[in-house]
């Protein structure tokens, strides 16, 4: 089985890999946190 990211594309072989790239990658970066204090 294979997971692909909807957000930039990325292929993930395991299922560990891409909720740590979902979980860290997309929500762990200064973007996104800028983001939630303008909630």
């Amino acid at each position: 089985m294979v997971y692909i990211c909807k957000r930039c594309g990325r292929v993930f072989k395991s299922w560990n890999s891409y909720i740590a790239h979902i979980m860290f990658g997309i929500e762990g970066t200064k973007k996104s946190s800028k983001y939630a204090k303008r909630k």
